[in-house]
Parts: structure tokens; C-alpha cells; sequence
């Protein structure tokens, strides 16, 4: 089981967002350390990120939102 932090702003808030993809972001540090890594490991990233938005109970649209935005900041779509 993961440990998910307290988060200080509202999952529904511009603040909230920023604070959850920046945690989620940092849980994969592992598979982006380069672009070449981040290239072969785009299946693990896309797993592991739809795990962690699980874990933080949201809608499937939202989960799917959150997912693109992190997978365009890592640049991999």
C-alpha cells in the first residue's frame, strides 16, 4: 500500500492539481530519469501514473485529464 501525503490545497483547486501532479510526477523519477529511458519505459509510466491517480479517488474523466497533463509535461505525448 502506498502512503499518500496530506495534501494542503483542495484536489479540486488550481493549487490542488498543481500539488498532485507534482507528487505523482516524483513517484516516477525512476522511469524518466533521461529521455532515453523515458522512451523505453512509456508502458510502465502510463501504469504507474493511472495507479497513483487511483489512489487518489478520482473520477475516471479526471484520471484521465490528470494522465494526459503528466504524460505532456514529461514530453512523451
Amino acid at each position: 500500500m502506498i502512503e499518500i501525503p496530506v495534501f494542503t490545497h483542495s484536489k479540486h483547486s488550481s493549487q490542488g492539481r498543481k500539488e498532485r501532479i507534482e507528487w505523482i510526477k516524483e513517484k516516477l523519477k525512476p522511469f524518466t530519469y533521461n529521455d532515453e529511458i523515458k522512451k523505453r519505459n512509456i508502458t510502465p509510466i502510463t501504469t504507474k501514473t493511472r495507479y497513483y491517480l487511483k489512489w487518489l479517488q478520482f473520477s475516471p474523466t479526471t484520471r484521465k485529464d490528470y494522465e494526459e497533463q503528466i504524460l505532456f509535461e514529461l514530453e512523451l505525448i
